[in-house]
């Protein structure tokens, strides 16, 4: 069915790394770009528009969130002092000029699943980096998104928004933030798309960050092995078992590990295979606000 999409995990430790959990066939296309408690939001998109989605491939649990459209998705959280899940979002820009998010003032809004009520204005102002930065993580009980050399962080306890200092990443095409264990990590690439600086924070409070080292990617080993793997499209960091990894996805359908010091570790081979850098923890909670997000 051209209209179905699989969800794959990545285990390192298995015998066959690459499993499928879920497929998702309500939907011409689909990318998740968050994961929580087993929960996954995606961005999806038909013939009728796009929009936002939210899944658990493990219950098989799935409902569009209509009341979102004309939103931008910033992240996921668990709100502790009330044990609800809420989405961080902004309005975007395009539908406000078309007036399809009626009302909407500038500024943050925030939506809690399962809700009756539209998302709330917490206000603030956003800035136009964040709402094109690709995407936030979830730390400490905070949402962190990197743009250029700051940190936007979102305390998801107070909903309040403050800032921290990034690692300096001067001439590099591109950099994001990624979660080392029990530290917060950062990845640079450079603009010839060869090299990957990695920092982690040491000291969180005191913003201490300290170089992980320099990675540089195997192309000569990469073309020994492969042949003409084509251009590299996305490069990340990611951690497994106490190791950083960097994770490099080329044209050719292929998804190539290297570790620390360089080394090619192992390769993926999967057509229309691509890397979301989430980390999908299965969960068998069955949400109650499914059915009442279905009547939405």
């Amino acid at each position: 069915d051209h209209l179905s999409r699989d969800f794959i995990t990545c285990d390192h430790l298995a015998a066959d790394m690459l499993q499928s959990v879920a497929r998702l066939d309500k939907s011409s296309g689909f990318f998740p770009v968050a994961c929580c408690d087993g929960l996954l939001v995606l961005h999806t998109w038909n013939t009728r528009g796009k929009g936002l989605s939210i899944c658990n491939p493990v219950t098989r649990q799935y409902a569009p969130l209509h009341k979102l459209d004309g939103f931008r998705f910033l992240g996921m959280y668990p709100h502790f002092p009330t044990g609800e899940y809420r989405l961080l979002l902004c309005p975007d820009p395009w539908f406000m000029a078309d007036k399809l998010v009626p009302h909407a003032q500038s500024g943050f809004y925030v939506f809690t699943l399962g809700s009756a009520q539209p998302p709330r204005h917490i206000g603030g102002l956003v800035a136009e980096e964040l709402m094109n930065s690709p995407g936030s993580i979830l730390f400490r009980g905070s949402l962190h998104c990197h743009i250029d050399n700051l940190i936007t962080v979102f305390d998801t306890t107070s909903e309040l928004f403050r800032q921290m200092r990034s690692p300096l990443v001067p001439d590099h095409g591109h950099a994001d933030l990624f979660e080392a264990g029990d530290m917060l990590g950062m990845y640079s690439l450079n603009e010839e798309e060869t090299i990957v600086d990695i920092w982690v924070m040491q000291d969180y409070e005191g913003e201490v960050w300290a170089s992980k080292g320099r990675v540089e990617l195997p192309i000569t080993e990469i073309m020994a092995q492969f042949g003409n793997f084509g251009a590299c499209w996305d490069v990340e960091a990611a951690y497994w078992d106490g190791d950083v990894f960097v994770l490099a996805k080329f044209d050719n359908d292929s998804l190539l590990r290297v570790n620390i010091d360089g080394k090619l570790v192992d390769s993926l081979h999967r057509r229309f295979l691509w890397h979301t850098g989430l980390r999908l923890k299965q969960s068998l909670v069955s949400h109650n606000f499914f059915s009442s997000i279905d009547d939405c």
